[in-house]
């Protein structure tokens, strides 16, 4: 999620299964029958009281190509904005923050970013920015 300042959308929160805090971009799963930009939107309004004017498929990936056919999509939600609270389930603390694109980079190269899902969705999304951004010969 960007909003129109241009920074990114990040959550930081614990995983039970590592024992650690971490920063991720917004995500989710796919309710059944549900479309895949409605989930981004639904995910990112539940988890952070944000919403946005736009969804933007940038790429996919697959979470783990040897034991699932699971593809995970990547979205750039454009003019992300503040809307509501957050919907979490009972189970989940997400803080949420907005940082710069070089403070999302930082954020990898440093190992903040720890999980391997927002990792390459950021490494997607940041090249997709800076691709669109940069002139063509």
């Amino acid at each position: 999620p960007i909003t129109s300042a241009g920074n990114v959308v990040l959550t930081d929160q614990y995983r039970y299964g590592a024992d650690l805090v971490g920063i991720e971009l917004p995500a989710g799963n796919l309710d059944a029958g549900e479309d895949d930009a409605a989930c981004a939107r639904r995910e990112l309004l539940e988890e952070t009281g944000y919403d946005a004017e736009r969804f933007e498929r940038v790429g996919s990936y697959y979470a783990e190509p040897v034991r699932s056919k699971a593809l995970c999509r990547v979205f750039i939600a454009h003019g992300a904005r503040k809307v509501a609270e957050q919907r979490l389930d009972l189970t989940e603390r997400i803080d949420v923050f907005e940082a710069t694109l070089d403070e999302l980079r930082a954020t990898i190269r440093d190992g903040r970013m720890n999980s391997l899902g927002s990792v390459a969705a950021a490494l997607i999304a940041l090249d997709h920015l800076e691709n669109r951004s940069s002139p063509r010969a």
